[in-house]
């Protein structure tokens, strides 16, 4: 039990370094959004997400062990005393086999020989950055989209865009699937600024 809480308690502190010391160039230029370079070689996926109108940016980490640390951050846009920002975290925890098959779902996807993926669309207007890290297999892929693959709110029809491949849809889907079924909040804080 113990060995758990302090895999968990590790994965929480390396997810809050990689947000606090993130650094790295994008690609399109965006203040809302920085890829970082990788701190961790445990660390096999990151998402980063921010929408500016709505007011809300998301984060998730994925390491090799399967441990799941994911941000929730809310309000973030015209934030009041009486209603400041919200930072909800959540974790998890993912089998082997799980990592596994997602990870199958990752080599599947459109990827150009630098690793590159363009995943934006054009059927929605928002002013959503997404971009999805994946250190696997010594390369570093990067897949770039303008919606919020986690996030459902608005446009629940996210993952049916078909203008964007199949394969990174169905890598969306999972992902918002690892979030939803594989996690359990363990805090909600107010974000200070």
């Amino acid at each position: 039990m113990m060995k758990k809480i302090t895999v968990l308690f590790t994965s929480v502190l390396l997810a809050l370094g990689l947000i606090a010391s993130a650094t790295g160039c994008q690609p399109e230029p965006t203040p809302d959004v920085q890829t970082p370079v990788p701190v961790e070689e445990g660390i096999l996926i990151e998402m980063y997400t921010r929408t500016t109108m709505a007011g809300v940016g998301r984060s998730l980490t994925i390491s090799a062990d399967g441990s799941i640390v994911y941000f929730d951050d809310r309000g973030l846009r015209h934030p009041t005393e009486k209603n400041p920002p919200i930072r909800i975290t959540k974790t998890g925890q993912l089998t082997e086999a799980e990592l596994n098959s997602m990870l199958k779902m990752v080599d599947a996807c459109p990827f150009d020989i630098e690793g590159d993926c363009d995943a934006r669309t054009e059927i929605i207007d928002t002013d959503a950055v997404s971009v999805l890290l994946v250190y696997y297999q010594e390369k570093t892929r990067t897949i770039t989209a303008n919606y919020q693959p986690l996030f459902h709110l608005f446009h629940p029809e996210i993952s049916e865009l078909t203008d964007v491949p199949k394969p990174i849809r169905k890598l969306y889907r999972q992902l918002k699937s690892i979030i939803d079924n594989n996690t359990s909040q363990i805090s909600e804080e107010t974000i200070s600024g």
